[in-house]
């Protein structure tokens, strides 16, 4: 699959990815290469049935709705408070989206080479109990 940016030069192809059993499987042999290579991959998304948190406050979450100019707009809600903003079948949704970002996250580092006794150091400590995560990528001309 292609995907496009805004930044001028060639499209990133970037491989397709499917989770089995809790660990990343890609529909290319040298999925794992590429996605190592490129520093990421691609998930199907499921279908976005819930709109409208552009306009409504998110007072318990300190980090809420956002529509940068230079991202796509975000929506980061701790998950302590996923209960108080979204229908239950989106919160199910979401603690198994979590669930496979670990998943996904753990087996890059195991395809790596980094040993399990480290992960919690090279992640800083992300991935615990909290359940927040803040999405952050690199633009494509690389920087943060």
């Amino acid at each position: 699959m292609t995907t496009t940016t805004a930044v001028q030069g060639p499209p990133l192809n970037l491989p397709l990815a499917q989770l089995t059993d809790s660990t990343v499987d890609f529909t290319a042999p040298d999925g794992w290469e590429q996605a190592l290579r490129l520093g990421a991959f691609l998930r199907p998304v499921p279908d976005d049935r819930y709109r409208g948190h552009r306009t409504l406050g998110h007072a318990a979450s300190k980090l809420g709705y956002e529509d940068r100019p230079d991202q796509v707009e975000q929506l980061q809600i701790e998950g302590i408070h996923w209960d108080k903003y979204f229908p239950q079948d989106v919160v199910g949704l979401l603690r198994r989206m979590r669930e496979l970002t670990f998943s996904a996250r753990n087996s890059c580092l195991a395809a790596s080479g980094v040993p399990e006794r480290d992960w919690d150091t090279v992640t800083g400590g992300a991935g615990g109990a909290v359940g927040r995560g803040v999405r952050r990528g690199r633009r494509a001309d690389g920087t943060w």
